[in-house]
């Protein structure tokens, strides 16, 4: 179910809209207000967050352009249908460069109506894909920095990148506001001889108990990272502001 205002000066014209909309699209569309000026459209948009917008172009206070141009910038997601007599389509041609992404002409048939409200709801229905999309790639991207990070600080300890540009480019992309200057493994002493009477559990413990200790010491933010290694090393990256370190 998609939300949808009505915005037009002329009461009867959103009747007429609503009784097409509600007789026909009932199941994918939900009219949450109507407004009667750009004005009352923008306040109206602020509250309710409409998906769909259905908005005559010439009306007192404020028209539809400026009303179009501000509800973009509130809502940028939101699919705005100016509407508009024939010898008004300059008009047109204006919202549509702020803002509107289709147009109807008056007097609107119904079957015009529908299909281009079909075709706002396919739009709609591809932006949530796509956005539903880049969020399980985030979560995804999330979930495994840590390796990523750690292949970042095997590649500079092995001397696997081929420049300074391709360092730079991955430090741009960890967030490390100073470029990466110094790289360190902290090794603990005699690991294996002093957890040798240790249960696993107990010895990831330890090495968790050590990694957060070297936290604590680096102080990690947006300029180092430290990484758990191999067996019971860790990898610490920093960077520093001239004259540091």
């Amino acid at each position: 179910m998609y939300s949808m205002m009505l915005v037009d000066d002329e009461g009867l014209e959103r009747i007429g809209w609503r009784k097409i909309l509600e007789k026909h699209r009932f199941d994918s569309v939900l009219i949450v207000g109507e407004a009667k000026n750009g004005q009352e459209a923008i306040e109206l948009a602020r509250e309710m967050h409409p998906q769909i917008i259905l908005m005559d172009i010439v009306m007192p206070v404020l028209g539809g352009i400026e009303a179009s141009k501000q509800i973009r910038e509130l809502l940028p997601d939101v699919r705005i249908i100016v509407i508009s007599a024939y010898d008004e389509f300059a008009y047109v041609q204006k919202a549509l460069k702020v803002g509107a992404v289709s147009y109807l002409l008056k007097p609107v048939e119904p079957e015009e109506m529908l299909k281009v409200v079909d075709n706002e709801i396919r739009e709609l229905e591809q932006l949530k894909k796509q956005k539903e999309k880049e969020e399980k790639l985030q979560a995804l991207l999330k979930k495994s920095m840590p390796y990523i990070k750690t292949g970042f600080i095997l590649s500079w300890l092995s001397g696997s990148f081929t420049g300074p540009e391709e360092i730079l480019r991955q430090a741009d992309f960890f967030g490390f506001k100073l470029i990466p200057q110094l790289v360190m493994i902290v090794t603990i002493d005699h690991f294996l001889n002093c957890t040798l009477d240790k249960k696993e559990f107990e010895r990831q413990m330890f090495k968790q108990m050590v990694f957060q200790r070297i936290l604590d010491t680096v102080q990690e933010d947006d300029n180092s990272i430290v990484m758990p290694l191999l067996g019971h090393e860790f990898g610490v990256l920093m960077g520093f502001l001239p004259g540091e370190g």
